[in-house]
């Protein structure tokens, strides 16, 4: 009896420890098929209390992404599939290779920034498959319109547009 009443302190004070909900549901929403890709910014305290910067391209579950843009997940893991980044020759590259499947997993908390993109990054091109005149607005598109971009970073003071001249 008295077994049973410490496991139960012990597992409440574990749930409440630490935010379970967020979690389990960011366990959840990773599962899902329906991706979107996302240019993402992490910034991951290492020892010593310094923070280190990655940015890479990837494919999450359009779920989660959605979860997370709403603040409706503010913590758990991410991982973001068929990984790619930009190497210090100006062009994109596969995470994947003989060691790695190309898939990540992050902290929700390490997230500074996210952006969507609308294709999947090509490894071996740079800047230009980015360009307007490459992109074209195709029923193909990974990216719903309607989905919001995460954004981490303190909003600045932005000055609205001036009303049109007239004469």
């Amino acid at each position: 009896m008295v077994r049973n009443k410490i496991l139960i302190l012990l597992l409440a004070t574990l749930f409440t420890g630490c935010d379970a909900y967020n979690e389990l549901s960011s366990i959840g929403a990773n599962a899902h098929m329906d991706t979107v890709w996302t240019f993402t910014q992490f910034n991951v305290t290492e020892e010593g209390d310094t923070i280190d910067s990655y940015y890479y391209y990837g494919e999450i579950s359009k779920k989660l992404y959605k979860k997370i843009s709403a603040n409706q997940l503010s913590s758990g893991f991410i991982q973001l599939r068929n990984v790619k980044y930009w190497g210090t020759d100006d062009l994109i590259h596969s995470y994947r290779s003989k060691e790695s499947d190309g898939s990540l997993i992050f902290r929700i908390e390490d997230i500074q920034k996210m952006e969507l993109i609308r294709t999947e990054p090509i490894a071996g091109k740079g800047q230009e498959q980015f360009e307007d005149e490459v992109i074209k607005e195709t029923e193909g598109d990974t990216v719903d319109t309607d989905l919001p971009i995460l954004n981490n970073e303190p909003e600045t003071e932005k000055t609205p547009p001036s009303p049109p001249h007239t004469d």
